[in-house]
């Protein structure tokens, strides 16, 4: 089971909220916007994957890496 997938990427790089991010917390991958004080590890923020038009191969790569990360940083 992956912990980003393509829907959660596409619900950040769609996310209204400014400060729009994935929080990793209890083995869960979640988009929210990012406060100070919010629990979880921060992955991945909207404003750092400002992607110019892209192939569906190039998001699937995007979604693959950030799903590494996630397992690096120790979630599964």
């Amino acid at each position: 089971m992956n912990l980003v997938d393509r829907e959660l990427l596409r619900r950040l790089l769609d996310s209204p909220a400014d400060d729009a991010a994935l929080l990793l917390f209890e083995g869960v991958c979640s988009v929210v916007d990012a406060q100070p004080g919010r629990k979880g590890m921060l992955d991945a923020r909207r404003r750092e994957l400002v992607l110019p038009a892209v192939s569906a191969e190039q998001f699937d790569r995007l979604v693959h890496a950030l799903d590494n990360t996630a397992r690096d940083l120790g979630f599964s």
